[in-house]
């Protein structure tokens, strides 16, 4: 059995929570013990309503002590893998995986934990839901989060764990941390990238919805994916994010100004775009887009003009430009989308050669 924090044991309510894993996601983690890939990370999305109503002391900590808490919630879904594997002894296709990881999501609609302007510096630490638009997206790396130091005078080993508020650097001991007081300060590391102490890692930046900003700038911020989550959204996406507050900065060195920034450190991340494509095709809006074009069927480029006379209505002129970002925007790629038919376009190119002032 996962070894759970001795506090968690002695919560009246963890029976309960265990027996709510079993009932309720019994068939995903039967799925996951029959995939046959033991190194994939594998995400068992909770309500955080459904949650809190099965163990009230475990959401009170979840939003008071995120990070420990969410570690707990891992060891929970594992323990309960470990249940149902027992209980399936005989069933030789099942295979114990080390790495499952519980997205909470769904926090309550209250101001406190629901953002529409994103965090500042008094929010450290909190465990918030926040709505905002993807505008980049950095290419995914392996991030190595450990490596073994071995002191060179009493051959010790000590794993270091990589620091997330020093953008996961890996600083070597300074002194050697053998129980017998070696002293020594000479490290060396051992071996070399070692897949287990490497994880898949991503970073996004997402800005502000537009109609939640009364100013005229969106604020944006960076969001640290780790795992299962890494590219499972792209620039243009609107996501709901369920994250850690943090902070991080760079190396210190001495005599030179440290310059902290915050960012999210995700645990779910909700794309909006594939659930709700869909809903604004409706039969009012088919009917509309029909009716107009079949007035101007012999005049097309009437009906164009007609379009673009609409489009960004308080930029006067720019007739050349105004079409251009239209064609882009109206245009799509390869993928379809299945329930309704329309192609789409992941990523918008368009150069402007000439006078700057229309950019």
């Amino acid at each position: 059995r996962v070894c759970i924090n001795k506090l968690i044991m002695e919560d009246p309510y963890y029976k309960l929570m265990e027996e709510y894993l079993l009932n309720n996601f019994k068939q995903n983690i039967l799925a996951i013990l029959e995939d046959e890939n033991e190194q994939k990370h594998f995400p068992l999305n909770i309500s955080f309503i459904e949650l809190f109503d099965v163990s009230t002391w475990l959401g009170d900590e979840l939003l008071k002590e995120p990070e420990q808490t969410l570690d707990t919630l891992d060891n929970m879904v594992l323990n309960a893998q470990d249940i149902i594997l027992q209980q399936l002894a005989n069933n030789t296709n099942l295979s114990f995986k080390h790495n499952i990881h519980a997205r909470v999501f769904g926090l309550p609609a209250c101001p406190e934990l629901h953002r529409k302007i994103f965090p500042y510096s008094e929010d450290l630490g909190l465990f918030l839901q926040i709505r905002g638009t993807v505008i980049k997206t950095k290419d995914p790396k392996i991030l190595e989060y450990h490596r073994l130091y071995r002191c060179t005078k009493c051959k010790y080993v000590e794993t270091v764990t990589a620091s997330y508020d020093q953008k996961f650097i890996i600083v070597p001991p300074k002194r050697c941390p053998n129980p017998e007081q070696c002293g020594g300060r000479n490290f060396v590391g051992v071996g070399g990238l070692v897949a287990e102490n490497c994880k898949d890692y991503q970073e996004i930046k997402i800005q502000e919805l537009s109609s939640n900003v009364n100013s005229t700038m969106p604020s944006t911020m960076w969001v640290t994916l780790e795992d299962d989550l890494v590219d499972t959204c792209q620039p243009g996406d609107d996501v709901t994010i369920c994250a850690i507050v943090k902070r991080r900065f760079g190396p210190l060195i001495v005599g030179k100004r440290i310059e902290v920034e915050l960012c999210l450190k995700a645990n779910h991340v909700l794309v909006h775009n594939g659930h709700t494509f869909p809903t604004l095709i409706t039969a009012d809006v088919t009917n509309q887009f029909q009716s107009f074009w079949k007035t101007y069927e012999n005049s097309p480029l009437v009906g164009r003009d007609l379009i673009l006379q609409s489009f960004c209505p308080k930029l006067f002129g720019m007739y050349l430009v105004k079409l251009s970002v239209a064609v882009v925007l109206a245009t799509g790629g390869s993928s379809q989308q299945d329930d309704v038919g329309s192609r789409k376009r992941s990523e918008a190119h368009l150069l402007l050669v000439g006078d700057p002032d229309p950019s």
